[in-house]
């Protein structure tokens, strides 16, 4: 971003909207909670107030990785690495999701040792998870799954779904794109990929984040062991 004083306040301008949207969508929420159990409702409308809520979540996400992503973009961003248990932190983000994801038909759960801990920033991997999970929804996944292993990487947490998978051309040129630390948007994405390719930049630069000495984290994409789209967050440690 250019450096002078007019670009600087207009990006913080730009950051403190984005965080009083964020505050403020969330205050909607809450209070929408707070009214529905007030309501009786007929099955077709419980279906729909799913729907709502699925929708709501998204644009809720979608503000925090924005702000996430510029904050990274500004060189603001600092990975905050500290220990955590992957199967808390997987438990919890398949909670988050499941009723939302359930109300489009989609159930989604993880596969994780007990024991298994990793060093890493709980606020990057969420806001990368959040993508993944997601970009597989709208695909049309019937079935997401969160796997946490340990690898030659460090950490690995792959999230897997049963949906008609990435374009095979997407994933070739994404995965080679990062392997030579190239990538860009606009070698990523096009309209018929309906920005999905988009939303994985932005994810990996996040990753890119998290370093141990000279490596640092990163998206790949593969095939999941049901057939569909495999998202692979690889962390060092």
């Amino acid at each position: 971003m250019p450096h002078n004083p007019d670009q600087h306040r207009a990006d913080l301008l730009f950051a403190a909207s984005i965080h009083e949207l964020k505050n403020r969508f969330g205050l909607l929420l809450v209070n929408l909670e707070a009214l529905l159990p007030q309501l009786t409702l007929a099955p077709e409308q419980q279906g729909a107030v799913a729907s709502i809520r699925h929708d709501a979540q998204y644009i809720g996400d979608e503000l925090v990785r924005l702000l996430t992503v510029f904050k990274a973009a500004g060189g603001q961003l600092r990975a905050n690495i500290d220990q955590y248990a992957l199967e808390d932190l997987l438990e919890e983000v398949v909670a988050r999701h499941a009723t939302t994801a359930r109300a489009t038909g989609c159930m989604i759960g993880f596969e994780c040792d007990s024991e298994l801990v990793g060093f890493l920033d709980e606020g990057i991997i969420r806001v990368v998870l959040d993508t993944c999970i997601y970009n597989a929804v709208k695909a049309g996944a019937h079935q997401i799954t969160l796997r946490a292993v340990e690898s030659q990487d460090g950490l690995r947490i792959d999230v897997d779904d049963d949906g008609p998978g990435f374009p095979e051309e997407m994933r070739l040129r994404y995965n080679a794109s990062i392997d030579c630390g190239s990538l860009a948007p606009a070698r990523s994405v096009n309209p018929a990929e309906n920005t999905t390719g988009l939303g994985l930049y932005f994810a990996n630069s996040l990753l890119a984040q998290i370093c141990e000495q000279e490596a640092c984290g990163r998206l790949l994409l593969g095939v999941s062991p049901e057939g569909g789209a495999q998202a692979s967050l690889l962390i060092p440690q």
